[in-house]
């Protein structure tokens, strides 16, 4: 079975790129336009005070919700 292959870009770099394929098969073409207003609100990596609710937290917070693969108890 055939490796899928995923091409992104715009017409003339899908282009440039599909001519490289052999003429010796057929393929099969998807396409999914990007939404501009889509890409104007793509989400960011969380940072640091992105939730200042989270600022009063303590160690000792974290400490007392942490996981240390104890079993549970029915």
């Amino acid at each position: 079975m055939a490796q899928t292959q995923v091409y992104e870009g715009t017409p003339e770099q899908l282009v440039e790129q599909l001519s490289k394929l052999p003429n010796t098969r057929k393929y099969k073409m998807t396409i999914t336009p990007e939404d501009r207003e889509t890409i104007r609100t793509r989400p960011h990596m969380i940072t640091f005070g992105m939730f200042p609710q989270l600022l009063a937290i303590t160690e000792d917070d974290f400490k007392n919700t942490e996981w240390r693969c104890e079993a549970i108890e029915s």
